[in-house]
């Protein structure tokens, strides 16, 4: 029998604005972008590892 991992609700967050709503700046889109291209390709990646490494204990039963 597997154990559960508990799950914490996680906290209540409040956000306030302060000011006028202001686009990011390009660098700063720039740099958001390449930040989360790299977490997919890292993400796609260990999805592909823990595909292989089913298959592979799949194959030796």
């Amino acid at each position: 029998m597997k154990k559960r991992k508990r799950t914490m609700k996680p906290p209540e967050v409040v956000v306030r604005c302060v000011g006028e709503r202001k686009e990011p700046s390009k660098e700063a889109l720039d740099n958001f972008i390449e930040i989360y291209i790299r977490m997919v390709k890292e993400n796609e990646k260990r999805r592909k590892q823990k595909e292989q490494e089913m298959k592979g204990d799949n194959n030796e039963n």
